[in-house]
């Protein structure tokens, strides 16, 4: 739902009214609306009418405070409806609802627009009150209307297939509209409303406007914010109070019955028109037809294409639309004349790209005459047929022939001259030297010299009222600008410029000329003297000092040394403008200055503080108090009516205590009350007040809630002393109120005085409102009293009334309470003649908005003469103003007659603008702007407005490229002399650069373009041409893309560059080339050749079909491939024709094996999986096969005849022992482990030393300082770098102990650490002799590529520590320490994930063991067809490498390691590709977890002979090249020769034998064939 954009309140129609009444508000809602009001209404009545309106009525009802005579009010009545049935002319507009049969009784309303309205009737309220003996009537009504907004825009629901459109189409996603799921955003815009979205006011109205008595009204009360849609006006227009008191505001009328009724409707009108839109939009995104007709086409093949529908979604193949029209197309010269032609025999219309040549003709011409080429053509000499060709006119040269290079010109040819064919225009200068004309020459001249002085050819110009011109001061040519100006009556010439102009001399005289006073700085103003003869001249006499006119109009503090002043400049004797002059300040002797300056009145000169009575630090001068010192007062004063604090400045009427009888007799009582406290802390004054009654007065009766005043009306409460002045009493009966002041005696009550300069403020106190009420906290007296505003910096422009401007003398309220030094803006006004406020009188720091004339950023007010930045709102609190510069004032216009801003400051007649001033104007045809300061003019400005006086396509100033068209030959490139440097494009040069694919494809026998710009074009270029029958273009750089039309020789099958391939197809196997033995269907010749699976099966027989690969050669899993069956023979019905193939039948007991051999009796496999085997036995039911099995509790078979590896983990460390280190005297521990399987409970008990040097600083045995010490593993010894603390020697360059940061320790602040950041570490450590990096600590975070290559000339380094870090970056270690032989340790304790490349290559030379006890995995891992992904440690310098908890694939983690002897993986699930490819110094690895081993895990790990594997999986070529010769795998089923042959994949150099220990047995197999061998163990 969108905010309002309608609001409609108009009174509603006489039909409306007069429908039934519907939806009314009840009597509880009636009530509370009454005692919301604070209406005073005791035995009020409230009736229901039969109109269901309600009716409030009371016999004398009033609102407290509202009127003077407000107990004489005698009745309020009070209707009220909401929602009545709509007005019959908005029924054509329903729309219609399938679900609302009930809905034309409603308050809610929706067109086909999505305009949603709700009525609401006229709420009428009438009130009698008399105010004369015959009583006086008012009545008063609000009439309501109707609330609405309008509703998301209805989506079209028409689709269009366009190459644009993001349609989904049948068949693509959906198979229906309804399956259509909406993008979020549309979801989101067109999802249902809640009930909560139609309360909010926020989508029916602008409330954040309302204001005032506009078409709303916003109250704020302390109970919160309310909302009313009209004000209640009574008879004199002012606000009625009564009506305004129960007038309901929007969020009362949301608590009635009637409103929630209305909105549970509308909500039902949304929610349609949501779902209304959602079916749209379906529609639009779905499209069940395509247009092929309209779509691209892409060819296939000599025969068919393929055709996309308009969307992009969808396509259909079909043939080629062929012509055979014939049509020529001539081919043009790079002088645009034609030279040949072609004619294209076939193509497809569908435009897909297929065709095919037709004839291809070259022009040839003897003496200009018609072609002699052949083919036909009889063309005519494209030059000039025999004739004279007048070539066209450029900007630089006219219009002549070009036959032999004559040069004839135009009026040599036809006898006429038009000044459109000629260029270069220039006057003819025969009045060059003359000194009284600016002409140049009467005539008019071009470059071929048809337009010349010698033929009297005249200048263009136009007649003009005379005017006078000033001689530009920069014109050298003219010296005398001084003396004369330029007197002319006609305009420059339309082509050649020449300007007409006489001298005429300046009238200078006293009667003639014109004097004028110019305001020149602060001290004086300058005369002007101008020409009697208006042409501009000007002439500045000797500055005058200014003459003061009255007093200073304002002074400001300008300094700590001086006053400033402003005065006014005499109008008749000087310039009339503002000066400022600097004085003293004077210290004023008025106690309310505070010690100011006596004129500017801001300036403070230091206080003169002494000692009170109350002991308060003030200045003897003014009486002020110390503001650093807290002010406090003591004593109470006697002073008659008050008593005050022994300074005086403190003073409050008596606070009196409890009444006595002073003394009693006969007829007269004595009452007396002492003065017994004081606000400000102490006891009282002491003072009496005795009082003579006649009587005790009634005393009060708190048991049944009656109080009487104090009878002595000296405090405030009551006779009882239940209230008094720590108990205040609601009753304003009980309090007291000094004369004058508005606050009772106890400080609790309030009454205001009115008829201050503030009339909504108490004049008594002026911190309040003028209302009547208490000072306490609401929560006290509860709604019973009003609490009385107190006014505060946000509330005081609603409270205190501000000066007309034009009577202000000062800034502030008309009180006086809200002072000059306020920051309210409504109480600061402008002074005259000034763009500053008043302040105290002589102005202040607020800054009014007065923009200059033309420069709306200007302060048209002049400070010292120069000008300032305008405010930028009406008005705004500055404590300096800021000068205006060059950007702040306004251009008088790219297109104007002279550069400068609007308010003339700056340009001609002005300050010099700069050369990089936004304040330039440019004349059309011009790159120089007017005052010729800048000669680049803005890229912003079209192409057209550029100056091209040079005739050529790039502008003057080089920024702007305007073509005159395209080459004739390549039409997308510039025919302007740009030489085709730049597209045939207008814009701005530098984004218009052509390039070769902007060029059109020459269509000779050779490479480039056809207007010869290109003639080598780059390899990638489209500017290539390739011919039938050859491999490369013309020029040798491209190869033909199409393999059809390369060049083969005879019997080849491959083209001569050796790319593509054709074949001949084989007898028998006719997917086999006959010549190269390759797939036939092979395109590229760097394909692999073909294997024998390529072959075709022969028929009845075992083997290919063209007899190549014979029976022997296919395994025999490969029955349905190469394997035949044959007619059943004794003892042999099971295998295929050549015995090597199983097709089994007749099962066994086992229903899925062979009854004679026990093979799978469907014929796709052998092995044991296919046997049935029963719980609890590890034989199957035909007793052929054997596999072991095992209880989950259990660690031995059902069989007893084998075990599983147990899984043992610690479950109890106790200390053993504890021995002293003897080189650092360290503590050395060791433990009893125990460690139980937890599948089993096997236990095994085992003893565990800390590692040594693990309790000091440093591993003692790393020592890398080569100390002579004994190695204690200080910072010295571990750095190499400082003062042993054991032994006292020096290690490396520094003595003297120890260093914070010796070379290689990575200093703090750097928790991630980058590329930049490892080269400003090496520059510092340069020169430094460097043996530990140590990044312990500072970094936890290694950036991508941030090591790379580095560290490579540090030979002598030997550790590197980073164990806090937990992820590595790609490639951050790649090629880092190659050739650091003394590597001896490299420690990532918490490293968790390395990124691609991590670490390959690194510690190339070095032989170091790597363990990463957190390491669970990385970024990217090997895949089988791309090995380089992942290779986090891929060819680094490891010998032994360990990974605690790795549990990834771990592709290609490790391959290339050719120095790595052992590998570690405790929780290892898949050996991931090329995991350990070429390792060739493997020797161990430990994989107990182990479950899969993918292809080429092992690879080429020559010195690995023995892999223990606990898993079942082997993939293809995982061990080949190996030299392993033992596979230890107890959960392996046994292998056919087949798979171990796939394993090894023929060997590649591996072992001829492999025993395989499996589940259950043992074999020997030769991995380089796939048949069986002799050497058995033990088979099931």
């Amino acid at each position: 739902m969108k905010k309002l954009l309608a609001f409609f309140a108009a009174a509603c129609a006489a039909g409306m009214l007069g429908a039934a009444p519907a939806r009314m508000a009840s009597e509880a809602w009636v009530l509370r609306q009454i005692a919301k009001a604070g209406i005073r209404a005791p035995a009020a009545t409230v009736v229901t009418n039969a109109d269901k309106s309600v009716t409030f009525s009371a016999s004398s009802a009033y609102v407290p405070g509202a009127y003077s005579d407000a107990t004489n009010i005698t009745r309020i009545s009070v209707s009220f409806r909401v929602g009545v049935v709509p007005p019959a002319s908005n029924s054509t507009h329903r729309v219609a609802r399938r679900t609302r049969a009930a809905a034309a009784r409603s308050g809610a309303d929706l067109d086909e627009n999505g305009h949603l309205t709700v009525w609401l009737d006229r709420v009428v309220w009438e009130h009698t009150r008399f105010t004369t003996a015959d009583g006086e009537t008012y009545v008063r009504e609000y009439k309501g209307g109707t609330i609405g907004t309008d509703l998301a825009e209805m989506p079209n629901p028409s689709h269009e297939c366009d190459d644009e459109c993001a349609c989904y189409c049948s068949g693509h996603q959906w198979e229906s509209v309804e399956d259509v799921e909406l993008p979020a955003d549309l979801a989101e815009m067109y999802g249902d409303r809640s009930r909560a979205d139609m309360d909010a006011l926020g989508n029916w109205f602008d409330v954040g406007a309302w204001e005032g008595n506009g078409a709303g009204y916003v109250k704020k009360t302390p109970k919160g914010t309310y909302h009313y849609m009209e004000c209640t006006l009574g008879e004199d227009g002012d606000v009625d109070p009564l009506l305004s008191a129960i007038t309901p505001s929007w969020e009362e009328l949301q608590e009635s019955e009637a409103w929630s009724e209305a909105m549970d409707e509308a909500l039902v009108f949304v929610n349609f028109w949501q779902e209304r839109c959602r079916k749209n939009c379906r529609k639009a995104l779905f499209c069940d037809k395509h247009d092929f007709e309209g779509g691209a086409c892409a060819m296939l093949n000599e025969y068919e294409h393929r055709a996309f529908c308009v969307c992009k979604e969808q396509s259909r193949i079909e043939a080629h639309e062929k012509d055979a029209s014939g049509e020529k197309e001539y081919v043009y010269g790079k002088d645009g004349h034609i030279t040949g032609w072609i004619t294209r025999g076939v193509y497809c219309v569908r435009a897909c790209g297929w065709s095919r040549s037709g004839v291809n003709h070259v022009c040839r011409h003897v003496d200009c005459s018609p072609c002699s080429g052949g083919d036909g053509c009889v063309l005519p000499c494209q030059t000039c047929d025999g004739k004279h060709q007048i070539a066209q006119a450029t900007k630089t040269e006219c219009l002549h022939c070009e036959c032999d290079n004559c040069n004839v010109t135009e009026y040599t040819l036809y006898g006429e001259r038009t000044r459109e064919n000629h260029a270069d225009w220039h006057d003819c200068g025969h009045l060059a030297d003359a000194q009284s004309t600016r002409s140049g020459g009467d005539h008019c001249c071009c470059a071929c010299g048809d337009w010349s002085h010698e033929n009297a050819t005249p200048h263009a110009k136009k007649s003009k009222t005379p005017y006078r011109e000033k001689i530009a001061p920069s014109d050298a040519e003219w010296p005398e600008h001084a003396n004369f100006h330029w007197v002319a009556n006609e305009t420059a010439c339309e082509y050649c410029g020449d300007r007409s102009g006489d001298l005429e001399a300046h009238d200078m005289s006293e009667g003639g000329a014109s004097v004028s006073c110019s305001f020149k700085d602060e001290n004086s103003h300058a005369k002007m003297t101008a020409c009697g003869k208006n042409c501009g001249y000007k002439k500045e006499s000797d500055s005058e000092p200014h003459v003061r006119s009255g007093e200073a109009l304002a002074w400001e503090n300008a300094s700590a040394e001086a006053c400033r002043g402003y005065f006014m400049c005499d109008a008749e004797k000087g310039c009339g403008h503002i000066f400022w002059k600097d004085e003293e300040h004077v210290r004023s002797t008025d106690p309310e200055d505070k010690c100011r300056c006596a004129q500017c009145k801001d300036f403070q000169f230091p206080h003169d503080y002494g000692t009170d009575a109350c002991g308060n630090r003030v200045c003897t001068a003014c009486q002020t108090a110390d503001p650093a010192k807290p002010e406090t007062h003591k004593g109470a004063v006697n002073n008659g009516d008050v008593h005050a604090c022994a300074c005086g400045r403190e003073s409050e009427a008596h606070i009196w205590g409890t009444m006595y009888i002073k003394s009693e007799a006969a007829g007269a009582i004595v009452l007396e009350m002492t003065c017994v406290a004081s606000s400000w802390g102490g006891g009282g004054c002491g003072a009496k007040l005795e009082k003579t009654v006649s009587g005790l007065p009634a005393t009060c009766d708190p048991e049944n809630g009656i109080h009487v005043p104090d009878p002595l009306g000296v405090r405030c409460g009551c006779d009882c002393g239940e209230y008094d002045a720590t108990a205040p009493a609601d009753d304003f009966k009980l309090h007291l109120w000094p004369d004058g002041d508005c606050r009772c005696l106890c400080r609790a009550m309030h009454k205001p005085k009115t008829g201050g300069a503030c009339p909504k403020v108490c004049a008594a106190c002026q911190t309040h409102a003028a209302t009547e009420g208490t000072l306490l906290d609401a929560y006290v007296f509860e709604d019973a009293v009003p609490v009385v505003v107190k006014i505060t910096q946000a509330n005081a422009a609603e409270y205190h009334e501000s000066f007309e401007p034009a009577k202000a003398t000062h800034c502030g309220c008309r009180c006086g309470a809200v002072t000059p030094a306020t920051d309210i803006p409504a109480f600061h006004y402008k002074m005259p003649n000034s763009c500053r406020c008043y302040g105290d009188g002589t102005g202040g720091k607020w800054h009014f908005r007065l923009p200059e004339a033309g420069c709306e950023n200007v302060c048209r007010i002049k400070v010292d003469g120069e000008s300032h930045r305008a405010a930028q709102a009406d008005a705004e609190e500055t404590a300096t103003l800021v000068p205006a510069t060059e950007d702040d004032h306004t251009a008088i216009g790219r297109d104007g007659l002279v550069c400068g801003c609007k308010c003339g400051e700056w340009g001609e007649n002005g300050k010099p603008i700069s050369s990089t001033s936004p304040l330039h104007a440019w004349g059309d045809h011009s790159c120089v702007c007017r005052c010729g300061a800048r000669t680049t003019r803005p890229a912003s400005d079209p192409a057209e407005l550029h100056g091209y006086s040079a005739q050529d396509c790039l502008c003057d100033c080089k920024t702007m490229h305007k073509t005159p068209g395209g080459s004739a030959y390549c039409p997308n490139v510039c025919a302007g002399k740009c030489n085709y440097v730049y597209k045939a494009q207008t814009g701005v040069a530098a984004q218009l650069k052509a390039t070769e694919s902007d060029h059109t494809k020459t269509l000779f026998d050779e490479c480039g373009c056809k207007c010869g710009k290109i003639t080598a074009p780059a390899p990638e270029s489209p500017l290539h041409n390739h011919a039938s029958g050859k491999c490369l273009c013309w020029c040798g750089k491209t190869k033909n893309p199409e393999p059809g039309r390369h060049e083969y020789l005879a019997n080849a099958c491959v083209c001569v560059c050796g790319v593509y391939h054709k074949g001949a197809q084989q007898s028998g196997c006719t997917r086999i080339c006959a010549t190269c033995k390759r797939l036939v269907t092979d395109t590229l010749a760097s394909a692999p050749d073909a294997d024998k699976t390529s072959h075709t099966r022969a028929a009845n027989a075992c083997g290919c079909a063209c007899g190549e690969f014979g029976a022997g050669d296919y395994p025999p899993d490969m029955f349905w491939g190469f394997h035949a069956g044959r007619y059943p023979e004794v003892g042999k019905e099971c295998l295929c024709s050549c015995g090597a193939a199983h097709v089994g039948f007749d099962p066994s007991e086992c229903p899925q094996a062979c009854r004679v051999c026990g093979w799978n009796a469907n014929l796709t496999k052998d092995g044991k999986t296919i046997h049935t085997f029963d719980e609890g036995s590890c034989s199957c039911r035909c007793g052929r096969c054997k596999e072991h099995g095992f209880d989950d509790d259990k660690c031995v078979c059902w069989c007893k005849e084998t075990s599983r590896l147990h899984r043992m983990e610690e479950v109890s460390r106790t200390l053993k022992s504890e021995t002293t280190c003897q080189i650092c005297h360290g503590t050395i521990r060791t433990y009893h482990v125990t460690d139980k399987c937890e599948r089993c409970g096997y236990k095994t008990e085992r003893d565990e030393s800390t590692p040594h040097g693990a309790h000091n600083t440093h591993p003692p045995q790393a020592c890398y300082g080569d100390c002579p010490c004994t190695s204690c593993g200080c910072d010295a010894c571990y750095y190499g770098y400082g003062t042993c603390v054991t032994c006292g020697e020096v290690c490396g360059e520094e003595s003297g102990g120890t260093t914070d940061d010796p070379p290689g320790k990575i200093p703090a602040g750097h928790e991630n650490l980058s590329a930049a950041d490892v080269a400003a570490l090496l520059t510092s450590w340069n020169g430094k002799d460097l043996k530990v990096l140590d990044g312990d600590d500072p970094v936890y975070n290694i950036e991508p590529n941030a090591f790379r290559n580095t560290f490579g000339t540090k030979n002598d380094i030997r550790a590197l520590n980073f164990n806090f870090v937990t992820n590595v970056g790609d490639a951050a270690f790649k090629d880092a320490f190659a050739g650091c032989t003394n590597l001896q340790s490299v420690s990532f304790t918490n490293l968790r994930v390395v990124s691609s490349a991590a670490f390959e290559n690194a510690f190339k030379g070095a032989r170091v063991d790597l363990r990463l006890p957190k390491l669970a995995g990385t970024a990217m891992t090997a895949s089988f067809d791309d090995e380089t992904k992942g290779c986090g440690f891929a060819g680094a310098g490891i010998r032994r490498f360990q990974a605690d908890v790795f549990g990834g694939s771990g592709g290609g983690l490790l391959m290339g390691c050719t120095g790595l002897e052992e590998a570690v993986f405790p929780k290892l699930g898949t050996v991931g590709h090329y995991m350990f490819y070429g390792c060739t110094s493997l020797t161990n690895v430990v994989i107990p977890k182990a479950a899969l081993v993918q292809r080429e895990a092992f690879a080429y790990c020559t010195s690995l002979k023995t892999l223990d594997f606990p898993g079942k999986t082997i993939g293809d070529y995982a061990l080949h090249g190996s030299g392993i010769v033992t596979i230890n795998a107890p959960n392996l089923s046994e292998p056919s020769p087949g798979i171990v042959f796939n394993w090894y994949h023929g060997g590649g150099g591996g072992p001829s034998r492999v025993t395989v220990n499996f589940n259950g047995g043992s074999r020997v197999y030769d991995p380089n064939v796939k048949t069986n061998i002799a050497q058995t163990a033990t088979a099931p």
